[in-house]
């Protein structure tokens, strides 16, 4: 089966938010998980699909008293 994957752009765009808040999800462990094509500071960051799906179902909220992410 392939995985289809999203860009930081890709995903920035979808979520509304700029590739900086991307960056600054990841330094703080917030947005969905992710993987790098290489090792180095110039590997490419690539977002699973599936990952970002069931991201973005864990961060619905059902009432104002709710944080996003279970927290």
């Amino acid at each position: 089966m392939k995985r289809n994957y999203l860009t930081a752009g890709q995903l920035a765009e979808r979520l509304g938010v700029s590739t900086r808040t991307l960056a600054r999800m990841r330094v703080e462990g917030r947005g969905p998980a992710y993987i790098k094509t290489a090792p180095s500071d110039q590997g490419h960051i690539r977002y699973s699909l599936v990952e970002v799906e069931a991201w973005e179902d864990r961060q619905r909220l059902t009432n104002t008293a709710q944080r996003a992410g279970g927290r």
